[in-house]
């Protein structure tokens, strides 16, 4: 009887301490990183500072730095952007604030999705799987900035390939030059 009380105490303390299914995007942190392939060309995003409430993420793809100044887990407005080509100085656009398009999907989680396991080159993950209209996306807890280990729609897949939570560091060091929206252009 007594081992009987035991095991039906640890199964309610383990119900009890679990998510309950749930998904958690993590809470941002300069260091963290993240590294896809979206259909099939690399891109890396990393946490590379913070200016009082606002976050620096870095966008590194093979041609093009993008850096900008944002909210915790707001990537669609920036309050300032810096953009470094290859071979070539960075420079700042100059604006108030202004409005940003992300090759990443804009997920809203009402429902956490059915937890599966899924298998990619950058590991074994316990993800979310929810469907919105004609797109899939599998969501882990621990996989910081987007929270993406996978998305399928008819036109895009990503795929996460590697991540860390720490070490992520700014791929621009040289001196920005400043110039306004109609010199970008």
């Amino acid at each position: 009887m007594r081992k009987s009380w035991i095991i039906l105490l640890f199964f309610f303390f383990v119900i009890g301490c679990s998510k309950r299914g749930e998904y958690n995007l993590l809470k941002w942190k300069v260091g963290q990183w993240v590294s896809y392939k979206i259909n099939d060309k690399p891109i890396r995003v990393s946490i590379v500072g913070k200016d009082s409430v606002f976050f620096w993420v870095e966008t590194v793809e093979p041609e093009l730095t993008a850096k900008v100044l944002v909210e915790e887990a707001q990537l669609d407005e920036a309050i300032r952007l810096i953009v470094k080509k290859v071979n070539e100085t960075p420079f700042e656009i100059q604006v108030d604030k202004f409005s940003i398009k992300s090759g990443f999907p804009n997920i809203t989680v009402e429902e956490s999705g059915k937890k599966e396991i899924v298998v990619l080159p950058s590991g074994k993950f316990k993800a979310f799987h929810v469907k919105q209209e004609e797109e899939d996306v599998w969501l882990a807890n621990k996989v910081p900035i987007f929270g993406i280990v996978k998305y399928k729609s008819k036109d895009k897949e990503i795929i996460l390939w590697d991540y860390g939570l720490k070490g992520a560091k700014s791929e621009i060091k040289e001196n920005v030059n400043a110039i306004n929206l109609e010199e970008a252009s």
